[in-house]
């Protein structure tokens, strides 16, 4: 990856929760792009945008995180992708979303959890990805 300050990229469809992760991840050097789940793809494919990390709800209203998920790691497959949702793992992991193994954020976080995943999961590239992505594991 580029040396300097990584970029990550915030999808969620909640305003506060797009500004709150930015903030927290802005104080420890990190620039920040925020999309809801329609501009997403639209921001990845911009010339000129290089997106270190992507920082994925799981559940949004217009389109399935985990369908986004596939499409990221199909177009985009060394950017390394965590999850986040306000649900609790093992219900997403119930609901039949446990196909491989991506890193995973509860909401609520502090400054030092996202952080820490953050940077955990850039650090491992996206070596845990699977060929073939249809749901996270939320067991890490």
């Amino acid at each position: 990856m580029a040396r300097g300050p990584k970029t990550i990229l915030v999808v969620d469809d909640v305003d506060l929760v797009r500004r709150i992760a930015n903030r927290m991840l802005s104080r420890e050097g990190y620039r920040v792009l925020e999309a809801d789940a329609d501009e997403a793809l639209g921001l990845l494919s911009k010339r000129g945008v290089n997106v270190d990390l992507v920082l994925l709800d799981v559940i949004l209203p217009n389109r399935d995180g985990v369908a986004l998920y596939a499409d990221i790691c199909v177009r985009w497959p060394r950017i390394p992708v965590v999850f986040m949702s306000a649900h609790p793992a093992e219900i997403l992991a119930t609901s039949g979303q446990k196909d491989l193994t991506v890193p995973f954020l509860a909401k609520p976080f502090t400054s030092l959890q996202i952080t820490s995943k953050i940077h955990d999961a850039i650090s491992k590239g996206v070596s845990q990805r699977s060929t073939r992505p249809s749901g996270p594991q939320f067991l890490k």
